[in-house]
């Protein structure tokens, strides 16, 4: 029985003994076979790794801050346990690391049967190029058929696997049409064959096989595909690839469009620090309360006034209070009580002293928080 794998790497095989599983665990995808990859031979390959460092599927580098990589390769994973590395042709040396941001996968992704298998993922922090880092050609034509294609990464190079190599590897791999490679699989795999794929043919004992997906497929100095699936390993099926020509309107607008993405702000824990927010101006920044009508303009001392009732009522919580009305001023130095207006500004005045009681409250406790 055949099975397919979705998880790639490429090799040269001695024997075809054993089939490759759709699983694969973290730490178990290499590369054998093929030709170790010379320094800054491939400066656009990447690879993706848990947080236990181990690698799980390959990349290209899009641009300062963006990879592209296959959908599956993103799919069911978190951003903490996915971090790119750039820069090295090793696994346990060298390169650079940078966190995972976002995932933004084709919105057509199927993970049944794999169509557009295109992913993006945005790093924390702006990729730094060298001669070791550099941004991978798009290719824009639409690839019939081609000779010495190149596929390069990390992954299994025989099965059952043995462990892993620390070095990258390529092989050489010729481009067929999509025809053909429908009609050189059986009926259980060729569902899976979509138009917008690129397939590559190679002699038996020779192709790609697990730990290799979402790894470019080059030629002519340009990415054509990036690595999807294929039937384990080496057995004369062509590998199948996500064509890049047929995503770039997609990949370009979305790596344009979230160019300048931030995450939502962490609230603060101290909102006293937003100096400018309603909120705080509402509080620390009250509206005066109305004139006390009983204050005089200009009088040295704060005079308290007798209600003909015998109350007394004390202006001398209002001492920075100015400019009363000379309607109100007149009525108190006459002795004419005008009951309607003595009573509306007690009510005003008990419910201003109300309001500011109730605002030290609360701005205590707001300060508090800080």
């Amino acid at each position: 029985m055949q099975h397919t794998t979705i998880l790639f790497v490429f090799g040269l095989f001695a024997t075809r003994a054993a089939i490759i599983r759709h699983e694969f665990s973290a730490g178990q995808h290499r590369i054998f076979g093929g030709t170790d990859a010379e320094k800054d031979q491939f400066p656009y390959q990447v690879s993706l790794r848990s947080q236990q460092n181990s690698h799980f599927c390959g990349g290209s580098v899009l641009n300062s801050r963006w990879i592209l990589t296959a959908a599956h390769c993103t799919a069911g994973r978190s951003l903490r346990s996915t971090i790119v590395w750039v820069g090295t042709r090793y696994l346990n040396q060298g390169g650079e690391s940078y966190s995972s941001e976002r995932f933004v996968r084709h919105p057509e992704y199927n993970a049944t049967n794999l169509a557009n298998d295109v992913s993006l993922i945005r790093v924390t922090t702006t990729i730094m190029f060298s001669p070791s880092v550099q941004p991978v050609q798009l290719g824009t034509e639409f690839i019939t058929t081609a000779r010495n294609a190149q596929v390069s990464g990390w992954g299994l190079a025989s099965l059952p696997g043995l462990p892993i190599p620390n070095i990258m590897r390529w092989i050489q791999l010729d481009i067929i049409t999509v025809d053909e490679c429908r009609s050189r699989h059986n009926a259980l795999h060729v569902a899976r064959v979509h138009d917008n794929i690129i397939c590559t043919l190679s002699p038996e004992g020779v192709g790609t096989c697990a730990g290799n997906s979402g790894g470019p497929l080059s030629y002519g100095g340009s990415q054509h595909g990036i690595v999807s699936w294929g039937v384990a390993c080496a057995r004369g099926f062509p590998d199948v690839y996500a064509r890049v020509s047929s995503h770039l309107k997609w990949i370009l607008e979305e790596a344009a469009r979230n160019q300048y993405y931030q995450k939502p702000p962490v609230p603060p824990r101290n909102p006293i620090a937003i100096r400018n927010g309603p909120a705080y101006q509402e509080r620390n920044h009250p509206q005066p309360l109305p004139r006390n009508p009983f204050q005089q303009q200009n009088r040295p001392e704060p005079m308290d006034v007798v209600h003909p009732s015998g109350t007394v009522h004390s202006n001398k919580a209002d001492e920075k209070q100015d400019d009363v009305t000379e309607e109100y001023e007149e009525e108190i130095l006459d002795g004419v009580s005008n009951d309607s207006s003595y009573e509306r500004y007690i009510r005003e005045y008990d419910q201003h002293n109300d309001e500011d009681t109730a605002f030290n409250e609360d701005n205590a406790e707001f300060n508090f928080l800080g």
